[in-house]
């Protein structure tokens, strides 16, 4: 496989994770604070990611970057690894999964807009057909009162703007600093942030006593998240920006039937026909974006050693 297919490839595994990551946030945040939450699902990531790298490139890797890489790197944690996160689990408290996952599953069209101009990055007119059937596919999902902009979905429509942004400068990033030290400042950056803001906030007392769901979630939701920085960071380095973060939309569509399942134990009709809509629009793009063709996609060898893992 090509660099762009291990990107495609690591893409829609990003995708699998993200949809599960989702519903785990949605449970995370009902039964914890979610800062609290937040914090600690974060540290922990950061922690992991700082083990692996002090053996892997010693902690001092940093200094062998110039001044350019490093204020991208803070901007990075800034704008990905703390506002963003704390904007999106308060946001998830005061709306649904589902909802949250549909919003933040824009993102690629956030992303699209931002590269086409300050990557360069190109769209066919057949990649946007793809980019088209994939948004109607999302839409499916919600009828008509099911969906509402109120401060949770602003919050989170935040976050995933934050997100775009932060997306445009790894792009420039990872073509020198590898996918595993832009997760790990990241992570490390964000971590630091949300405890302090958890602390001045007067929650500091929350992290004592947590209950043994409050744990779980926690545990679910960081190993879901430290899976999640490494593919999609390792998939961003590998392929152009408007096209991994296009193949990221079918979370929405693992997150609804994972609600459907274990939340409303209904799978609907409207969800079926979105997920032919999101899978029919993530073909197209795949086929479209001339760097694959459809039958030789296949999901082995997904750890390139470019990776860097």
């Amino acid at each position: 496989m090509s660099k762009v297919q291990n990107g495609i490839a690591l893409a829609l595994l990003t995708a699998v994770i993200s949809g599960f990551a989702n519903f785990v946030a949605k449970i995370g945040v009902t039964v914890s604070d979610p800062f609290i939450h937040t914090s600690l699902r974060v540290g922990i990531v950061a922690l992991v990611l700082t083990a692996i790298v002090a053996k892997r490139y010693g902690l001092g890797v940093l200094g062998t970057y110039g001044k350019g890489d490093k204020i991208k790197l803070l901007f990075i944690g800034l704008l990905g690894g703390s506002i963003p996160f704390i904007l999106f689990f308060v946001g998830l408290t005061q709306t649904s999964a589902l909802s949250a996952s549909l919003i933040h599953k824009s993102l690629y069209i956030w992303v699209a807009f931002l590269a086409i101009f300050f990557l360069k990055e190109k769209l066919s007119f057949k990649q946007m057909l793809g980019y088209t059937v994939v948004l109607w596919g999302n839409l499916l999902l919600f009828k008509g009162g099911d969906f509402k902009l109120g401060t949770g979905e602003l919050m989170i429509l935040g976050a995933t703007l934050f997100w775009a942004v932060e997306n445009v400068i790894a792009k420039l990033v990872l073509k020198r600093v590898p996918a595993l030290v832009v997760a790990w400042v990241r992570m490390s950056i964000g971590a630091v942030v949300i405890s302090l803001t958890t602390l001045v906030l007067g929650k500091g007392s929350m992290f004592i006593g947590l209950s043994q769901p409050q744990i779980l979630t926690v545990i679910v939701g960081a190993t879901t998240l430290f899976l999640y920085v490494l593919t999609w960071y390792a998939a961003l380095s590998l392929a152009p920006a408007t096209l991994v973060s296009a193949l990221l939309v079918p979370a929405t569509l693992i997150t609804s039937i994972l609600s459907g399942i274990f939340i409303t134990q209904t799978i609907a009709s409207d969800q079926l026909l979105s997920g032919g809509f999101v899978v029919l629009g993530v073909l197209f793009i795949i086929v479209f974006s001339r760097y694959i063709s459809l039958p030789k996609l296949r999901l082995s060898h997904l750890f390139h050693k470019r990776l860097s893992l």
